[in-house]
């Protein structure tokens, strides 16, 4: 009897010593697994400074959260000369990122950096317009912000900082028209071409790999908006709302312009590696319940 004791509590020691390595490899493994879902939150911060390109044409601004990476760039289509009966006609080419308090603006290649052209617009260069007349080429620019992030992200919210509809006008309103469009190509995004890209060509609808996510009218200023989509991709577009963009038509093309804030993203698989708390939490107590009781025992 007193054999059989002594064998019994050797194969609870044993049992209880594989149980430990179990728990400590589970715990290991799951600090660094990812998580089902995830969701970041990025915020402006302009002590971030540029990435890339100083302050001039064609830099980028970068942003990390849980090991999520996104670098911000501005285009507009202000290459070539306006074909007044075809605004979008001017290919898109590189613009200008800068820092407007803890939101970003651009400064497209065709206007000024006054107010309200320093923003993500379709303001036509206002103070040129304003000063020189029909002389200046002042026809229609639309801003956007390329989000290029290192792994598929749902884009769930939109962030914006300061906005105007109709600046300087007797209707002015502290709020934009927004349209977003998602990366939906089969093959890798290699950037805009300066020499044939406009906004029209590189949609899904004429043959190009970007998807109209959706247009938002009368968005309000230091708010964020919710973009309810079920896409994941790599890139993003946040522009000033574009007549090409909307089929339906509806909503007026002139005099809108923001700052981005920031933005919402949800990576289905998880993204980034991140712990899981309560799991950890109760792995950890668990082992120190069971370390316990081996003292217990030996004693």
């Amino acid at each position: 009897m007193f054999y059989l004791t002594v064998q019994s509590r050797k194969e609870v020691h044993r049992v209880k010593k594989t149980t430990l390595t179990w728990l400590m490899a589970t715990l290991v493994a799951l600090q660094t697994a990812p998580s089902l879902a995830a969701y970041q939150i990025w915020e402006v911060d302009k002590d971030d400074g540029f990435h890339s390109g100083g302050s001039g044409f064609g830099n980028e601004i970068k942003l990390d959260v849980d090991g999520i990476e996104v670098l911000i760039s501005g285009w507009s289509d202000t290459k070539g000369t306006t074909n007044y009966s075809d605004p979008n006609s001017e290919k898109i080419e590189e613009a200008a990122l800068g820092y407007s308090g803890d939101s970003i603006h651009i400064v497209n290649q065709d206007e000024s950096s006054g107010s309200p052209d320093h923003s993500i617009d379709s303001y036509n260069d206002y103070d040129y317009y304003r000063q020189y007349g029909s002389g200046y080429d002042w026809g229609d620019d639309f801003d956007a912000a390329l989000l290029s992030f290192n792994t598929g992200v749902n884009l769930t919210h939109l962030g914006l900082g300061w906005a105007r509809e109709n600046y300087g006008e007797s209707s002015e309103q502290n709020r934009s028209d927004v349209s977003i469009l998602a990366y939906t190509g089969t093959n890798p995004f290699t950037g805009f071409d300066s020499a044939v890209d406009t906004w029209s060509n590189i949609l899904t609808g004429n043959g190009g790999d970007w998807t109209v996510v959706g247009n938002y009218g009368n968005l309000a200023q230091y708010s964020y908006h919710a973009i309810p989509s079920s896409i994941t991709s790599k890139y993003w577009l946040a522009s000033v709302y574009n007549p090409v963009f909307n089929s339906n038509g509806g909503t007026p093309h002139y005099n809108d312009g923001f700052k981005l804030k920031g933005f919402k993203t949800h990576t289905p698989d998880g993204g980034g590696s991140v712990p899981l708390p309560g799991t950890t939490a109760l792995l950890g107590l668990g082992l120190g319940l069971l370390l316990l009781r081996r003292r217990r025992i030996k004693a």
